[in-house]
Protein backbone atom coordinates (compact mmCIF):
# COMPACT_ATOMS: atom_id res chain seq x y z
CA UNK A 1 0.00 0.00 0.00
CA UNK A 2 1.03 3.57 -0.59
CA UNK A 3 0.51 6.57 1.65
CA UNK A 4 -1.26 9.29 -0.33
CA UNK A 5 -0.40 12.15 2.03
CA UNK A 6 -4.03 12.72 3.04
CA UNK A 7 -4.09 10.12 5.80
CA UNK A 8 -5.22 7.36 3.44
CA UNK A 9 -3.34 4.29 2.31
CA UNK A 10 -3.98 3.31 -1.28
CA UNK A 11 -3.34 0.04 -3.03
CA UNK A 12 -2.78 -1.02 -6.61
CA UNK A 13 -4.65 -4.28 -6.12
CA UNK A 14 -7.96 -3.97 -7.89
CA UNK A 15 -11.19 -4.88 -6.14
CA UNK A 16 -12.37 -8.32 -7.26
CA UNK A 17 -15.37 -6.94 -9.22
CA UNK A 18 -13.16 -4.53 -11.17
CA UNK A 19 -10.45 -7.11 -11.78
CA UNK A 20 -12.99 -9.59 -13.20
CA UNK A 21 -14.66 -6.85 -15.25
CA UNK A 22 -11.28 -6.03 -16.80
CA UNK A 23 -10.64 -9.72 -17.50
CA UNK A 24 -14.08 -10.39 -19.01
CA UNK A 25 -14.06 -7.21 -21.08
CA UNK A 26 -10.61 -8.00 -22.44
CA UNK A 27 -11.64 -11.57 -23.27
CA UNK A 28 -14.78 -10.30 -25.04
CA UNK A 29 -12.74 -7.80 -27.07
CA UNK A 30 -10.01 -10.28 -27.90
CA UNK A 31 -12.38 -13.14 -28.76
CA UNK A 32 -14.78 -11.08 -30.88
CA UNK A 33 -11.86 -9.53 -32.78
CA UNK A 34 -10.04 -12.83 -33.26
CA UNK A 35 -13.17 -14.67 -34.41
CA UNK A 36 -13.96 -11.79 -36.77
CA UNK A 37 -10.47 -12.16 -38.27
CA UNK A 38 -10.97 -15.89 -38.83
CA UNK A 39 -14.43 -15.43 -40.36
CA UNK A 40 -13.38 -12.45 -42.50
CA UNK A 41 -10.17 -13.90 -43.88
CA UNK A 42 -11.30 -17.51 -44.27
CA UNK A 43 -13.84 -16.79 -47.00
CA UNK A 44 -12.87 -17.70 -50.51
CA UNK A 45 -11.69 -14.93 -52.80
CA UNK A 46 -14.65 -15.46 -55.14
CA UNK A 47 -17.14 -14.25 -52.53
CA UNK A 48 -17.85 -10.55 -52.62
CA UNK A 49 -20.29 -10.60 -49.73
CA UNK A 50 -19.13 -10.61 -46.12
CA UNK A 51 -19.95 -13.58 -43.93
CA UNK A 52 -23.27 -13.04 -42.07
CA UNK A 53 -21.49 -13.36 -38.70
CA UNK A 54 -19.12 -10.45 -39.41
CA UNK A 55 -21.60 -7.69 -38.63
CA UNK A 56 -22.68 -9.40 -35.40
CA UNK A 57 -19.10 -9.94 -34.32
CA UNK A 58 -18.37 -6.26 -34.93
CA UNK A 59 -21.43 -5.31 -32.88
CA UNK A 60 -20.20 -7.46 -29.98
CA UNK A 61 -16.73 -5.98 -30.41
CA UNK A 62 -18.15 -2.44 -30.38
CA UNK A 63 -20.21 -3.08 -27.25
CA UNK A 64 -17.23 -4.64 -25.49
CA UNK A 65 -15.16 -1.64 -26.58
CA UNK A 66 -17.63 0.79 -24.96
CA UNK A 67 -17.45 -1.17 -21.71
CA UNK A 68 -13.67 -1.39 -22.15
CA UNK A 69 -13.25 2.37 -22.49
CA UNK A 70 -15.10 2.84 -19.22
CA UNK A 71 -13.33 0.02 -17.38
CA UNK A 72 -9.82 0.74 -18.65
CA UNK A 73 -10.35 4.44 -17.98
CA UNK A 74 -11.32 3.68 -14.39
CA UNK A 75 -7.92 2.04 -13.92
CA UNK A 76 -6.13 5.35 -14.37
CA UNK A 77 -6.70 6.52 -10.81
CA UNK A 78 -7.51 3.21 -9.18
CA UNK A 79 -4.41 1.45 -10.40
CA UNK A 80 -2.03 3.20 -12.78
CA UNK A 81 -1.21 6.37 -10.85
CA UNK A 82 -0.70 4.45 -7.60
CA UNK A 83 1.46 1.80 -9.28
CA UNK A 84 3.56 4.48 -10.95
CA UNK A 85 4.14 6.27 -7.64
CA UNK A 86 5.04 2.96 -5.98
CA UNK A 87 7.40 2.20 -8.92
CA UNK A 88 5.70 -1.16 -9.52
CA UNK A 89 5.45 -3.05 -12.80
CA UNK A 90 6.06 0.07 -14.88
CA UNK A 91 7.47 -1.52 -18.05
CA UNK A 92 4.56 -3.81 -18.88
CA UNK A 93 2.07 -1.31 -17.47
CA UNK A 94 3.23 1.40 -19.87
CA UNK A 95 3.19 -1.12 -22.70
CA UNK A 96 -0.38 -2.24 -21.95
CA UNK A 97 -1.55 1.39 -21.64
CA UNK A 98 0.15 2.31 -24.93
CA UNK A 99 -1.37 -0.68 -26.72
CA UNK A 100 -4.83 0.21 -25.41
CA UNK A 101 -4.36 3.82 -26.56
CA UNK A 102 -3.27 2.73 -30.05
CA UNK A 103 -6.18 0.27 -30.26
CA UNK A 104 -8.57 3.05 -29.29
CA UNK A 105 -7.10 5.37 -31.92
CA UNK A 106 -7.03 2.79 -34.73
CA UNK A 107 -10.53 1.60 -33.82
CA UNK A 108 -11.78 5.17 -34.01
CA UNK A 109 -10.07 5.67 -37.36
CA UNK A 110 -11.56 2.45 -38.73
CA UNK A 111 -15.05 3.43 -37.66
CA UNK A 112 -15.08 7.15 -38.37
CA UNK A 113 -12.14 8.53 -40.26
CA UNK A 114 -10.28 6.18 -42.57
CA UNK A 115 -10.53 6.50 -46.31
CA UNK A 116 -10.49 3.42 -48.48
CA UNK A 117 -6.78 3.74 -49.26
CA UNK A 118 -5.74 3.93 -45.59
CA UNK A 119 -8.26 1.39 -44.31
CA UNK A 120 -6.23 -1.80 -45.00
CA UNK A 121 -3.15 -0.38 -43.24
CA UNK A 122 -5.12 0.85 -40.23
CA UNK A 123 -7.05 -2.43 -40.07
CA UNK A 124 -3.86 -4.51 -40.14
CA UNK A 125 -2.29 -2.33 -37.44
CA UNK A 126 -5.44 -2.64 -35.31
CA UNK A 127 -5.68 -6.42 -35.42
CA UNK A 128 -1.94 -7.07 -35.07
CA UNK A 129 -1.78 -4.83 -32.02
CA UNK A 130 -5.09 -6.27 -30.78
CA UNK A 131 -3.67 -9.77 -30.88
CA UNK A 132 -0.66 -8.51 -28.91
CA UNK A 133 -2.87 -7.55 -25.96
CA UNK A 134 -3.68 -11.23 -25.59
CA UNK A 135 -0.04 -11.71 -24.56
CA UNK A 136 0.71 -8.35 -22.92
CA UNK A 137 -2.09 -8.23 -20.38
CA UNK A 138 -1.43 -11.73 -18.98
CA UNK A 139 2.30 -10.86 -18.89
CA UNK A 140 1.52 -7.65 -16.98
CA UNK A 141 -0.66 -9.54 -14.49
CA UNK A 142 1.93 -12.28 -14.02
CA UNK A 143 4.77 -9.79 -13.53
CA UNK A 144 2.72 -7.76 -11.06
CA UNK A 145 1.89 -10.83 -8.98
CA UNK A 146 5.52 -11.94 -9.08
CA UNK A 147 6.71 -8.50 -7.89
CA UNK A 148 4.09 -8.44 -5.14
CA UNK A 149 5.29 -11.83 -3.85
CA UNK A 150 8.91 -10.60 -3.96
CA UNK A 151 8.03 -7.45 -1.96
CA UNK A 152 6.39 -9.53 0.78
Amino acid sequence: MAWNGNGIYETIILPRWLRWTVYLTTVALFASGAVWLVVHYSRSGAEDLPHPAESWLLRVHGLAMMVGLFVYGSLLRAHMVNAWQMQRNRSTGVLVAAVLAVLTLTGYLLYYASGESARPVISAAHWVIGLAIGVLLPLHIWQGRRERRAVR
